[in-house]
């Protein structure tokens, strides 16, 4: 609460009263004691608010990051960061179905992922989750998808970076729209890279582009998740990886490992 500054004289008016040297004094004292209440006043109810500002954004951000269920990483695998950053779902986004909440489809997500990656020894869990604008929730461009990753403080070394968003735009077929892509910084291609995910994805598209974050190129096995071709068996449910693919795989992981481009936690 402000500090009121209050003023009385006693006896005759102040336009009338001759003061004596020790009354001004005294005035001026209590002025400038009364200032220094004034000011620290304001200074607590700022750090007050301040304080309360940064709690309740740290809260919110704990609760966004701790709402999806990461699985849990066999004792037999390396764990493997991931940095959320996701974009405010819009009402209108068709979700796979089951999977209408951010939560259920980004734990469906990381369960498909997790399950293909333990034959390599990774697991993926999620380190962080952050917001993005509303602003980059339609990437409709090369240079869009390039801007996600050289936004200040968005790539973190020994992570992997995943982009969230709600539309993903097909830059080659005008009028199509994908559900992820393995995107690469045209100025650092091996350097820098990163995820980004279309909201509509089903729930192995992150274990497909991850596949291609640890070396792998489109493929022709009709049983590999690599295969973008249309097709109806085997079941998605029992497509993943196959023996070939899994031997590039784990070679890109040692590689990746070596160099520090990706770094287990410990």
């Amino acid at each position: 609460m402000p500090t009121k500054c209050i003023t009385r004289h006693r006896g005759a008016s102040s336009q009338n009263r001759v003061r004596h040297p020790s009354d001004i004094h005294l005035t001026l004292s209590a002025i400038a004691l009364c200032v220094i209440l004034s000011t620290w006043g304001k200074t607590e109810a700022w750090g007050k608010t301040e304080a309360r500002g940064k709690t309740e954004a740290w809260s919110k951000t704990e609760a966004l990051r701790h709402s999806t269920r990461t699985p849990k990483c066999s004792p037999k695998t390396e764990r493997i960061g991931l940095f959320i950053h996701r974009t405010p779902r819009l009402s209108s986004v068709s979700s796979p179905s089951g999977l209408s909440t951010d939560d259920l489809w980004l734990t469906a997500q990381l369960t498909e992922a997790n399950a293909l990656f333990r034959e390599i020894g990774v697991c993926f869990y999620i380190q962080d989750d952050l917001p993005l604008p509303i602003s980059e929730s339609v990437m409709a461009t090369r240079a869009q998808r390039t801007a996600l990753g050289r936004g200040k403080r968005r790539l973190h070394r020994g992570q992997i970076e995943l982009f969230i968003v709600n539309r993903l735009e097909d830059v080659d077929v005008e009028d199509t729209e994908i559900r992820g892509v393995h995107w690469r910084d045209p100025r650092d291609r091996k350097g820098r890279r990163w995820v980004i995910l279309s909201r509509i994805a089903r729930a192995k598209v992150l274990a497909h582009e991850l596949g291609h974050y640890f070396g792998l190129p489109h493929s022709k096995y009709l049983r590999s998740i690599m295969n973008k071709k249309p097709r109806r068996s085997p079941p998605m449910k029992d497509r993943g990886f196959v023996d070939d693919e899994y031997k590039i795989m784990k070679r890109f992981w040692r590689k990746m490992k070596r160099s520090g481009h990706l770094k287990p936690a410990s």
